[in-house]
Formats: C-alpha cells, structure tokens, sequence
C-alpha cells in the first residue's frame, strides 16, 4: 500500500515532525504489523529520527551549519559551469552536502497498530533549503486488517461454537441442555417466590359468595 505525505516548511532549516502523521496513516491503512518504508522525494529534503526538544534541534541546526556552511564556494552554485539551469534556480550547495549527511531514507516497525518507538522519539523530515512545498512516499507491509474485516468477539464464538456442533455436537450441546434446565428451573423458583406473601382466596359459602359479602347483604337486610 503506498501513499504521499505532502506538507509545507517555513524556514530554511526546519525539523518538521511528522511522526502523528505517519501513526494516522497506519491507523487509516489498518496495518496492524508489519513496517512503514518512508522516502524523502528531493534532494534537500532528509529524514532522521531524534528527540524533539527545541533545544535540541537548535543544536542540531548549528552542527548542519558548521559541517556544511551556506556560501562557502560550493561548485554546484557555480552556474557559469553548469548547463540548463533553470531561471529560478537557488545557491543550494551547501543544502545538498547537509542531506548528505542525513538520510533520504526511514524504516519503522509497526506492532500492535502503532509504530514501534522509544520514549523520545520522533521522526523529522528535515528541510534544508526552505522553504518548499515537500513530499515523501509511503510504503506500508505486512498484516494489514481492514474495518470491514474485523469481526467482534461474539461473532468469533459463534462461529467457533457452529464448527463444535458440525464435528462433534455433544460436547457443545450437553452444557447447553444443562442452561436449558437451569434455566426453567430458576424460572419456576421465582415464580414460586413471587407468589409468596400474596392473600389467600376468601372462602365462600354455600351461596358462592364470600363471607363478608355475606354479612355485607345481612346487615342491609337488618
């Protein structure tokens, strides 16, 4: 499965945190294990994973800065040498000596739906002659479960239990005759105790009517 990651930078030098992005990708594809092959699609474009502390990336930006100074006679800006350069085309040296010493390339584990990180780290597409308009590709493998595939653990014993019966029934349909009798057992236990406390019929006499319907009708008579 392969997709396009597309984002913006802002700056010249920028350590753009990708990591959320890459996770909801994981999450949208269904990959539940497997790897996310990452690939930067430029030449001033690297990847990295690190911590994402300003700080930090601070650091970072002044190493790049010292290893590979802007303006310091690179001979691809050199475009008197060069052929079909176009119009627009920047003094960017130093940015490709920077990727250099990058990565144009990531590979993250995926386990249990979620990429296999530790505590601190991030993964970065490193902008170094921004700022563009990026892309980096995607690639994701291995065991992928789409939504309409999952089924819920109900339906799983369900058809487990529909398998039993198919091989051998009675040991799936002894424990059920025994629910069936337990069951109409404690239905009739509650309705036995639901009858408790309740009155008992008034006798009646010879008549059919009740004794105080009795005495009721005598006492009009009186």
């Amino acid at each position: 499965m392969s997709h396009r990651l597309d984002f913006a930078t802002t700056q010249a030098t920028e350590f753009v945190d990708i990591t959320d992005r890459i996770r909801d990708e994981v999450r949208r594809a269904g990959l539940r294990n497997g790897r996310v092959h990452l690939q930067s699609l430029h030449t001033t474009l690297g990847l990295a994973i690190n911590e994402n502390e300003p700080l930090l990336l601070h650091d970072f930006e002044s190493l790049l800065d010292r290893l590979a100074p802007a303006g310091a006679g690179y001979e691809h800006d050199d475009f008197a040498r060069r052929f079909e350069i176009p119009i627009d085309e920047p003094a960017n040296g130093h940015a490709h000596c920077r990727q250099l010493l990058l990565s144009a390339f990531a590979t993250l584990m995926v386990e249990d739906g979620d990429l296999v990180l530790g505590r601190w780290q991030s993964l970065f597409a490193v902008e170094l002659d921004g700022p563009r308009q990026r892309q980096v590709a995607l690639q994701l493998d291995g065991e992928i479960v789409r939504r309409d595939e999952k089924v819920s653990l109900e339906a799983l014993v369900e058809l487990e239990l529909a398998r039993q019966l198919m091989v051998d029934p009675e040991p799936v349909a002894s424990p059920m005759r025994r629910l069936r009798r337990s069951s109409t057992t404690t239905t009739s236990t509650r309705a036995r105790i639901a009858g408790v406390g309740r009155p008992s019929p008034r006798p009646k006499d010879r008549s059919g009517r009740s004794p105080s319907a009795t005495t009721t009708s005598r006492r009009r008579r009186g």
